[in-house]
């Protein structure tokens, strides 16, 4: 298992971008696992807490951001991804 995903934190799968976490939770998600990209590579576009923006080329399921995240932009195009909150 990876060291970033705890299954007793709670989590939130997101499947409409953008999203802004940090708006609709009051907090941000400690870190997020890409669970479908759906065909061929996907990109997700994420602000993390710092603000900073991050493009990520995704090119299989389980792929990681391990970071804080404020938000995902309109530019993500994965199918779903699983946002964890610390319990």
């Amino acid at each position: 298992m990876s060291m970033w995903t705890d299954p007793g934190n709670d989590f939130i799968d997101v499947t409409t971008f953008p999203y802004d976490v940090y708006a609709l939770h009051g907090y941000m998600a400690r870190h997020a696992v890409i669970t479908d990209i759906g065909v061929g590579t996907a990109t997700v576009v994420a602000v993390t807490g710092a603000g900073n923006t991050r493009t990520v080329i995704c090119t299989q399921n389980g792929e990681e951001l391990p970071a804080f995240i404020r938000s995902f932009s309109a530019g993500t195009t994965v199918v779903r991804i699983r946002i964890f909150f610390d319990a």
